[in-house]
């Protein structure tokens, strides 16, 4: 969903992660960058990449029952799926909340808290339009 009506913000439904859960695609910049705030999409950064896959535990109420941290794990795994992409799409920086490594790299830095994430450059980066 269009939120302001301009292209610049987009509500993306992630319904697989839970009922209601939502994601943002906004544009940061002129030359379209953009960063996707994946929020709880997933819960290590790996499984965008492909390098790992959705978990599931034994539920301690219920011998014998694996459960996920989805509501819907196949849903919520075309969501990953679709969510790594945009890794590879130049001008998109993907974020989710349980990024360690960028949490590491980031603490205390321009980046984090109250400050300001740089654009990733795009295809349009430099160029004149």
């Amino acid at each position: 969903m269009d939120y302001f009506g301009d292209g610049s913000m987009y509500l993306v439904d992630a319904t697989g992660h839970m009922a209601g859960h939502i994601n943002i695609l906004a544009r940061t910049s002129s030359d379209e960058s953009w960063i996707y705030l994946g929020s709880d999409t997933a819960h290590d950064v790996r499984l965008l990449t492909g390098e790992k896959e959705v978990g599931e535990v034994p539920d301690p109420n219920r011998p014998g029952v694996m459960v996920c941290a989805h509501i819907d794990k196949e849903v919520a795994i075309q969501h990953i799926r679709r969510v790594g992409s945009l890794m590879q799409m130049p001008g998109v920086h993907v974020l989710i909340a349980h990024d360690r490594k960028w949490y590491e790299e980031n603490k205390g830095g321009p980046a984090y808290f109250p400050g300001k994430i740089t654009p990733k450059p795009s295809s349009l980066s430099g160029s004149r339009y």
